[in-house]
C-alpha cells in the first residue's frame, strides 16, 4: 500500500475520492467539523491530508493530521481517518505519519477519535492517555443565584 502527503494544491484533485470518508470521520466531531470545513481548512494549508492507495485503484484510506504545539510538547495530531479495509492500509499510515512527526521534531502522535480506536490502535503501541467528555449547555438555564 502507497501513503502519500497531498500538497495542499492538489487537494482538490483527489477531494471527490476523499470526501465520504472525511465526511463519516467528521460526523464523531460532534458538530464541530464538517466535510467542507476540513476542505477549506485543507486548501488554506492549516490541516493535511494523506491518503493510502495501489496505483490505478481508488483511494483506500486517509488521515488528517496538523502539527500541534503546546507550552510543554508538540505533537502530530490526527484529526480524521477512515476509509475502507483498515488493516491494509493502516500499519503502512501510522510508519509514515511516525517518520513525518520525527521530521517535524514532533513528541509524539495523538489521535482524536471515537473509542474504537483505542482497541484498533493498542496493537502498534499507543496507549490512552485521556478521554474527552463534553456537556452540551445549549437550552439549559443558569442555576438561580
Amino acid at each position: 500500500m502507497k501513503i502519500s502527503l497531498v500538497p495542499t494544491e492538489a487537494i482538490w484533485q483527489v477531494w471527490n475520492e476523499v470526501e465520504e470518508f472525511i465526511g463519516r470521520a467528521a460526523r464523531f466531531s460532534h458538530g464541530r467539523w464538517s466535510a467542507e470545513a476540513v476542505f477549506e481548512a485543507l486548501c488554506a494549508g492549516n490541516l493535511n491530508l494523506w491518503i493510502a492507495f495501489e496505483d490505478g485503484l481508488p483511494v483506500t484510506g486517509v488521515c488528517v493530521t496538523r502539527v500541534a504545539q503546546y507550552p510543554g510538547r508538540r505533537m502530530l495530531a490526527v484529526d480524521f481517518c477512515g476509509g475502507n479495509a483498515l488493516k491494509t492500509w493502516r500499519d503502512d499510515m501510522l510508519q509514515v505519519l511516525e517518520k513525518f512527526a520525527l521530521n517535524q521534531f514532533c513528541d509524539g502522535l495523538e489521535l482524536t477519535g471515537r473509542r474504537g480506536w483505542e482497541k484498533e490502535l493498542a496493537t502498534q503501541g499507543w496507549h490512552t492517555s485521556m478521554v474527552v467528555v463534553e456537556k452540551n449547555l445549549s437550552g439549559n438555564k443558569p442555576d438561580p443565584a
